[in-house]
């Protein structure tokens, strides 16, 4: 009944501006058809699938309620209705060119204010610091120690180990090294592993040393994700082979922004094609997305590109070095062969931040 009603609704829509149709649907007598059923029959089907765009149950059940199909099956020549079906696909195709791709219509999401429940904690990643399954972002200039500092994330989540005197989240972490050699990437998780003494968790850790294109350039309505489909289902594949449970990703890194997109960082079009990439990632993964990007030259706090990226992250941290004239810290002097660092939370909405500044060495 729901499904009828509906069709009769868009009919009388478009009745209210086609006489013609009009004519046709209550099944009057046309001049123009010189009493051909047929003729009638095949353009009120054309009418029909320009106006549910080729859905062919409603254009059937239209058709069957209208005057032309009334007529029609009270015609003394048709013995069996299911010729219907044989009819109206010779029609559908006469007229495929008036057909539209059927649109796949999705219930909205809604919740009413009394059915919410009650408030809950976000998830941590790494409290205090980064939510779970967020869209998070590492800014700094070159040669600071953004990559580094990531590599020393993924070991110390892969191990459950704290990371900058933080709890973390234990689990499986991917790197998505498009910037860098082997060597380099192979040299740092070894370091970092054994600063922290936990090499036997590296198997807990995936390289992908692949430069995919997530995002194509933005084409008016046409932009797509590029390689996202085929780097999950690598993924998915690669966790699977190696026996791990696929609700054990926790972190995927993507360094840096700038490798894994077509088109320019400078343009919002085509940053946001990249962002809503990411996006589709973090949600078809279920995981936390870190992207390491670089800042400008001229400000080592404003990043390279579209400013339109960092209302698309959930949140932003800018790591820059302490200048040497500016630590006074007798007590706790620099470790010689290291430098002190900054690392800014600018940005963050899913978490109350702790701190707003962490200085390390």
């Amino acid at each position: 009944v729901g499904e009828f009603v509906e069709v009769k609704k868009k009919v009388s829509t478009k009745k209210k501006t086609s006489n013609q149709f009009r004519e046709l649907y209550e099944g009057k007598s046309l001049d123009s058809y010189k009493g051909d059923l047929s003729s009638m029959f095949f353009a009120l089907i054309g009418d029909l699938a320009e106006l549910f765009g080729g859905d062919e149950e409603k254009i059937k059940l239209a058709f069957i309620n209208s005057g032309v199909g009334d007529m029609y099956a009270n015609h003394p020549q048709i013995e069996k209705r299911e010729r219907w079906e044989e009819l109206i696909g010779r029609a559908l195709i006469k007229h495929k060119d008036k057909i539209k791709p059927v649109r796949e219509e999705k219930d909205w999401n809604v919740v009413w204010g009394d059915k919410l429940g009650p408030a809950t904690a976000v998830p941590y990643l790494v409290k205090g610091l980064i939510a779970d399954r967020s869209l998070s972002m590492l800014t700094a200039p070159p040669g600071v120690g953004k990559s580094y500092l990531a590599v020393d994330l993924c070991v110390a989540i892969a191990s459950g180990q704290r990371f900058l005197d933080r709890r973390t989240k234990q689990g499986i972490v991917l790197y998505l090294a498009a910037e860098g050699s082997q060597q380099d990437m192979r040299n740092r998780f070894k370091a970092a592993a054994q600063v922290r003494d936990c090499e036997e968790d590296l198997n807990k850790v995936c390289i992908i040393y692949e430069r995919p294109v997530l995002s194509i350039r933005s084409k008016g309505n046409k932009d797509t994700v590029g390689h996202v489909p085929e780097l999950i289902e690598r993924i998915t594949d690669q966790v699977s082979r190696v026996g791990f449970d696929f609700s054990d990703l926790k972190l995927m890194v993507v360094d840096t922004i700038q490798q894994v997109m077509e088109g320019e960082v400078n343009k919002q079009d085509d940053v946001a094609a990249l962002t809503r990439a990411f996006r589709e990632m973090r949600d078809e993964l279920g995981i936390t997305l870190l992207l390491l990007h670089h800042t400008t030259k001229a400000n080592m706090k404003k990043f390279i590109g579209a400013q339109n990226l960092l209302g698309d992250v959930d949140c932003n941290f800018i790591l820059s070095p302490v200048a040497k004239s500016l630590i006074k810290d007798k007590e706790n002097p620099i470790p010689e062969g290291s430098e002190r660092v900054e690392l800014e939370v600018e940005k963050h909405r899913l978490m109350r931040r702790q701190k707003s500044h962490i200085i390390f060495d």
